[in-house]
């Protein structure tokens, strides 16, 4: 009972682990930041956005940010929003990341709406995230200001 036990903890396991691997054929959306060690521990956070579509039928951008650092980070972030090019929208994000592989999973999930963003026939938007400003801040713990 034992063996079977443990065979099967293995295999969710490995199961678990190749789910939460970023997918090669379906590459998410998003951008990679490092930032210059602080206190001798570099700080890596991802943000990875996608677009959805509202039950009203409104377009609206998901953001959510992943911390890879082996602390607390605090994340002060300005999404800048191109239609064709041109700058049309701006949004703030600030928010503080906890550390571990279960807080990245619970992660809260940033909305950002805005009557102007359509959705084509592929889910995609006629707009796109360029180039986010990103500002990095090491933290002991996160406040319950930032929960």
């Amino acid at each position: 009972m034992k063996k079977l036990f443990l065979s099967m903890l293995i295999v969710l396991g490995a199961i678990a682990i190749t789910a939460a691997q970023d997918n090669p054929v379906k590459k998410k959306k998003g951008y990679e930041y490092k930032s210059n060690a602080q206190d001798n521990q570099d700080l890596y956070v991802l943000m990875r956005y996608k677009w959805k579509k509202s039950k009203e039928g409104k377009a609206y951008a998901q953001i959510k940010f992943i911390n890879k650092t082996k602390s607390a980070v605090e994340v002060d972030a300005q999404l800048f929003f191109y239609n064709e090019g041109i700058l049309e929208e701006r949004a703030e994000v600030n928010t503080c990341l906890k550390k571990g592989f279960w807080n990245n999973w619970f992660r809260p999930i940033h909305i950002i709406e805005n009557d102007k963003f359509n959705l084509n026939s592929d889910g995609e938007s006629n707009y796109s995230i360029e180039e986010p400003e990103l500002t990095l801040k090491l933290v002991d713990k996160c406040d319950k200001l930032h929960d």
